[in-house]
């Protein structure tokens, strides 16, 4: 409980920030072999970058359902408390948490068209104990003439809803179909959007990405009847002014606080420099990755990567039979989710793809992997003088402002500092002075400012001593 004798002394140590806003060159490649989906953080990242251009993509996107997995966690509490407490460091060995850390990691893919709406339930999402992040595709086949139903508006607003009652992120993209390019001409597709913008600010403490969709097949800004295809050719200015419109209108209608991902790399830079309003609020997904040297185009050139962005990509492996190195090296692979800064992907499609470089070690890395470096409280003066620095060793900088609190024992204090500036490699050192003799437990706890109370949304560290699944808190010594 906060005091009001107590003194806040938060400060932000930015380690290493210049290089990764300016350089996708990393340092190294990680180093541990697991056989399946990691838990543990590796301590390097990879290097380089492969280049150019595509020709081909593929038609189909299978989805499967894995098998849930268990999310209990017990806690421990100490008995005894030592007047004083010097520096020390985490044990080496911490006790492991099943905590699925909130918007990052792996996601599952779950579609439906507004033609025959499947909509989500708790229990479904519950099954997938194993992600906290759900991608939701509604594919809006039959309203390619004509506006949005109250009908249809309603029932986004219950999926969001029940997303919230699960404790689930959701990445949301808007298209017209899977099997064919017919999406509607660009006026129907704006008045879609203005509809949306209702729905999508209510449902903003859910949405970790709005992916720009509504352009072609699977929404994904090729194959387009209305918008251009680039198969076909170069697109019209024409074409290129209607795209640069629909993101527009999406920056309108989606919640400042929640990035809207484009499918191109090139796409990216070109709204940025057409829109200076636009700047800060993209990101892009990479839904080919690991197809080949760019990604069946999504890079046009090699210099094109994403860590000048204020939020990281995404996407999914692409069924291909171009080799990043068969698993044996795995340097390529983890460069291509590097470049991207990789913050969720899809762990249904590709499977064969994924399974491919199940020795790389890499998904605790997707997304921010957060360590504590020489937490320590001192008291022997007349307050105990806490303080931890919090190492990012992931791809990707955190896309949600939290809440921060140092604890000592019963007692809490908020710091203040922004959880997002955690950039790949960049570090944040909390402090407090705590009014009081004794200090038997040091923790720190992330919490989500939208679900202050919902442990879900909290951030676990890679390292804590433990995690309590019902409070949140990490506790450090």
């Amino acid at each position: 409980m906060l005091g009001f004798r107590h003194l806040l002394i938060a400060s932000l140590a930015l380690a290493g920030v210049a290089n990764a806003c300016k350089t996708h060159d990393p340092t190294g490649a990680p180093s541990s072999v697991p056989t399946s989906v990691p838990t543990d953080v590796p301590t390097s990242a990879p290097s380089s970058v492969p280049s150019t251009a595509p020709t081909t993509k593929p038609t189909t996107k299978p989805t499967t359902k894995p098998t849930a997995k268990p999310t209990t966690k017990p806690t421990t509490k100490p008995t005894s408390k030592p007047t004083t407490k010097p520096t020390a460091k985490p044990p080496t060995a911490p006790t492991p948490t099943k905590h699925i850390n909130p918007d990052r990691g792996f996601f599952h893919h779950m579609e439906t068209t507004t033609s025959k709406f499947s909509p989500l339930t708790v229990n479904e999402l519950n099954e997938y104990s194993d992600v906290s992040i759900i991608k939701r595709i509604y594919y809006m086949d039959n309203f390619k003439t004509g506006p949005l139903s109250t009908a249809i508006l309603d029932s986004f607003k219950k999926d969001f809803s029940v997303a919230k009652e699960a404790g689930k992120r959701i990445i949301v993209r808007f298209a017209y179909g899977a099997d064919d390019a017919n999406d509607p001409a660009e006026a129907i597709v704006l008045n879609h959007i203005q509809q949306l913008g209702p729905v999508l600010k209510e449902a903003a403490p859910v949405l970790l990405i709005v992916e720009a969709g509504f352009i072609g097949k699977w929404g994904e800004w090729y194959y387009s009847n209305s918008f251009g295809s680039p198969e076909k050719g170069e697109l019209s200015t024409a074409n290129k002014e209607a795209r640069i419109k629909i993101v527009q209108g999406l920056a309108k209608s989606v919640p400042t606080e929640v990035p809207i991902a484009i499918r191109y790399s090139g796409w990216v830079s070109t709204l940025s420099q057409k829109d200076a309003s636009l700047k800060g609020r993209l990101s892009m997904h990479d839904d080919c990755i690991f197809a080949d040297y760019n990604d069946l185009g999504t890079f046009e050139k090699a210099s094109e990567n994403t860590h000048a962005l204020p939020f990281g990509g995404g996407g999914e492996a692409c069924s291909s039979s171009y080799d990043l190195g068969s698993g044996k090296d795995c340097t390529a692979f983890l460069t291509a989710l590097q470049r991207i800064n990789a913050t969720y992907v899809n762990l249904d499609y590709d499977k064969a793809k994924l399974s491919q470089y199940s020795k790389c070690d890499y998904g605790a890395k997707i997304g921010y992997s957060l360590t504590a470096q020489n937490p320590a409280v001192d008291c022997s003066s007349d307050k105990c003088q806490a303080s931890v620095t919090i190492l990012n060793e992931g791809f990707a900088r955190p896309t949600r402002t939290k809440t921060i609190q140092l604890h000592c024992d019963e007692d809490a204090i908020a710091v203040n500092a922004d959880f997002r500036q955690l950039l790949p490699g960049s570090s944040l050192t909390l402090s407090a002075d705590f009014d009081a003799d004794s200090c038997d437990s040091l923790g720190v706890s992330f919490m989500d400012p939208a679900f202050p109370s919902n442990a879900k949304f909290a951030v676990a560290l890679q390292n804590a001593v433990a995690f309590d699944e019902a409070t949140g808190q990490n506790r450090l010594l």
